[in-house]
């Protein structure tokens, strides 16, 4: 205590106070430097790990919640149809008749050859009329 008080009384209190402002300063940066920064960047790589498996967990949540969508429609599905079935109006016969969906035939498309081939005929045809 008496060197802080010589010291004062010898250099300034001003002097003084900014000598220790600096060994404070030096003191912090020292401890952010070896201590603070290294568990930051472990913290750093926890948190993308962390991440990684958040987006996976996500990623299955999504993936689940289709296959229940999925069997949840097959259930309604089925459900509806024995539904209409089972159900009869007053004189027996069913309220409802189920139609089984109908595939229809797509047209055939023409390849692009042939396409090229009938452009090619109809020029011709036009260059003779003229």
């Amino acid at each position: 205590m008496q060197d802080a008080i010589d010291a004062i009384q010898k250099f300034g209190f001003p002097i003084v106070m900014a000598v220790g402002m600096g060994y404070y300063i030096y003191y912090i940066w020292r401890y952010v430097t070896e201590e603070v920064t290294p568990m930051l960047e472990k913290s750093h790589l926890s948190l993308i790990n962390v991440i990684d498996q958040i987006r996976m967990l996500d990623n299955d949540l999504i993936r689940l919640q289709q296959k229940v969508n999925v069997v949840l429609e097959y259930e309604k599905a089925r459900d509806g149809k024995s539904r209409i079935a089972n159900s009869t109006s007053v004189r027996g016969q069913p309220d409802f008749q189920v139609q089984e969906p109908q595939l229809q035939r797509r047209k055939s498309i023409k390849s692009l050859s042939d396409d090229r081939e009938s452009r090619d005929k109809q020029k011709k045809r036009d260059k003779g009329k003229d």
